[in-house]
């Protein structure tokens, strides 16, 4: 922790290096404190000198388990001790390739259990799941995902999604005051997605909390939620507010050489992505305005 530092945002990376995207555009970890630190970067005269690092936790891997799982202990233990020492202040899931739904990848299970038994009893403590880590935190409050029906398929690109109102005018809520006056209008907001997994209902109340959908889209219900009341303070997001538009297109041309896609669907995807405006770093500061943080990268090597 640097030295003027109010604290630590841990940003839990549950995803390797993907080869050619990686090396040009950092992992989910980086993309997320990028997000973050330049969302703060654009309010400083009014958010004053406080800052919080972000550090990120490798979590997820791709080799035997026999060859991670004990340094993986470790890092959960020491995350579990800095929450409880009020080192870390919050704590960010990121995306994945894998499937929140799995049961027999190793670093998943010991992700679930972290979550279940340790995060989830939490109070006041704000958690942030994005894409996967939205599901992976509705899997353990108990709500059904899975993939989504064939005929969906996947989403990707930049999409509008469509705000649920409630969110926009509940001054008590992390978006209020966030968005400009047509996006309050118009109740749209457009951002990269990339998924074919999704979550089927939104959590029934949990540990004496309730929540609220965010938004939908034609493809996918329950783009996000967060806490309507109780000591839970979670925020999701189906969608990516992380991702560059540049990521994403190269995320596409990715999808459509391994054969993910169609060309048709590629071309669709591409046209929406280069045609609505990425409202990414708009929603890197809503759970940043009302507590007036400021995040500053911390330059130490992955935990």
């Amino acid at each position: 922790m640097t030295k003027d530092s109010a604290g630590e945002i841990a940003i839990l990376v549950l995803d390797t290096a993907i080869e050619g995207i990686t090396e040009r555009f950092g992992d989910f970890g980086d993309n997320a404190t990028h997000v973050l630190s330049s969302a703060v970067a654009n309010q400083a005269n009014e958010l004053g000198p406080t800052h919080y690092d972000c550090v990120k936790y490798q979590i997820a891997h791709a080799t035997e388990a026999s060859i991670y799982l004990e340094s993986l202990h470790k890092t959960f233990q020491d995350l579990t001790a800095r929450i409880e020492q009020g080192i870390i202040k919050g704590i960010l899931l990121t995306g994945s390739r894998s499937d929140a739904f799995r049961t027999d990848i190793p670093w998943l299970n010991e992700l679930n259990t972290f979550i279940k038994g340790f995060l989830l009893n939490l109070e006041k403590f704000p958690i942030v799941g994005i894409c996967f880590g939205h599901q992976i935190i509705a899997r353990n409050l108990d709500a059904k995902i899975g993939r989504n029906d064939a005929k969906n398929g996947w989403e990707l690109g930049i999409t509008k999604i469509d705000i649920n109102p409630d969110i926009l005018y509940d001054e008590n809520s992390p978006f209020h005051g966030v968005f400009d006056e047509k996006t309050i209008a118009t109740k749209e907001l457009h951002l990269v997605e990339s998924h074919q997994d999704i979550v089927y209902e939104l959590p029934k109340p949990y540990n004496n909390s309730s929540f609220v959908s965010i938004g939908s889209t034609n493809k996918c219900e329950f783009q996000g939620f967060l806490t309507k009341s109780g000591p839970l303070k979670i925020l999701t997001f189906q969608g990516h507010p992380e991702f560059s538009t540049d990521l994403t297109l190269e995320l596409l041309n990715r999808d459509y050489r391994l054969n993910y896609i169609t060309e048709r669907e590629y071309k669709d995807f591409t046209d929406n992505t280069k045609l609505f405006v990425n409202q990414g770093p708009v929603v890197g500061k809503i759970d940043l305005s009302k507590e007036k943080m400021k995040i500053k990268v911390k330059n130490d090597p992955i935990h």
